[in-house]
């Protein structure tokens, strides 16, 4: 799917591409990673990837697999988040 979005944005002759996202969607920034983007991280918890596209051939994107890190931490986060749904702690709600 982003390799179809990529060539779109190609055809239609942008030059840079960003994509907000979340510091703690691993997966996300690897495959960004992988697929040439560079990555800033901001103290709010953000991060912006962006590609240049009128550099190099943009490497199709493939199965990729998870970093032990990423995995780690994924898993984590979803116990704290079944752990807070459990509690009925509902996120951005007063408890």
């Amino acid at each position: 799917m982003i390799d179809y979005v990529l060539e779109i944005c190609k055809d239609m002759k942008l030059e840079t591409i960003y994509a907000i996202i979340l510091q703690d969607n691993f997966q996300v920034i690897s495959l960004m990673k992988k697929m040439g983007f560079t990555v800033k991280y901001f103290d709010d918890g953000t991060a912006v990837a962006m590609l240049d596209l009128r550099e190099e051939e943009i490497p199709l994107c493939e199965e990729t697999e998870v970093s032990k890190e990423s995995q780690v931490r994924m898993e984590q986060l979803q116990t704290e988040q079944k752990e807070l749904g459990e509690a009925g702690i509902v996120q951005g709600q007063p408890a």
